[in-house]
């Protein structure tokens, strides 16, 4: 029996690949072994072909599904950290072009106000607390890994309506 299920290294990515779009897409375990598991209309099977290069029905366990949604769980983890990665570098660097304008217009509430925003950001932001009568501050750190992805989103647009208001760009190329 040992090696009758082997599949090349390629298979096996394409599997990965199938099950990440299914998981991306809500199913859950169950139903993602019930699908690979059965034999699907001709239409299904092509499309599967033509999108994953793989054929169904797999003939694998619970246990070898378990592996691939693995894999799955750890790239799907592996792309939104770099999508936060992008969206806090793109913020920053938004921020930092949203300042200079605010400075080079003159208006100094503007860019303090940024400053601010930017300072937070970075964890430079200083927050006082009081305990039986000490003052004590403590550094407070934005951890965006904590963020969901519309929460990113929002602040990603904020930033974009930031950066109109300075530029006076009412166009929707600002967000670019």
């Amino acid at each position: 029996m040992a090696g009758t299920n082997k599949v090349t290294k390629v298979e096996k990515q394409n599997r990965v690949e199938l099950c990440m779009a299914m998981l991306l897409e809500g199913y859950r375990p169950g139903e993602i072994f019930h699908f690979i598991s059965q034999k699907p209309t001709e239409k299904v099977a092509t499309s599967i072909k033509r999108r994953y290069q793989t054929t169904l029905p797999w003939n694998i366990t619970h246990r070898q599904l378990g592996n691939y949604l693995k894999v799955a769980t750890a790239e799907i983890e592996k792309s939104v950290e770099k999508n936060i990665e992008r969206v806090f570098t793109t913020s920053a660097a938004r921020l930092d072009h949203l300042y200079k304008r605010a400075i080079e217009r003159g208006e100094s509430k503007l860019g303090l106000a940024v400053m601010r925003e930017f300072n937070s950001i970075y964890g430079l932001h200083k927050k006082q607390h009081v305990f039986s009568g000490e003052v004590t501050t403590k550094s407070q750190k934005l951890d965006l890994t904590d963020l969901s992805n519309d929460e990113l989103a929002t602040l990603e647009a904020i930033f974009v309506k930031a950066v109109r208001n300075v530029t006076g760009d009412t166009t929707r190329e600002a967000e670019a």
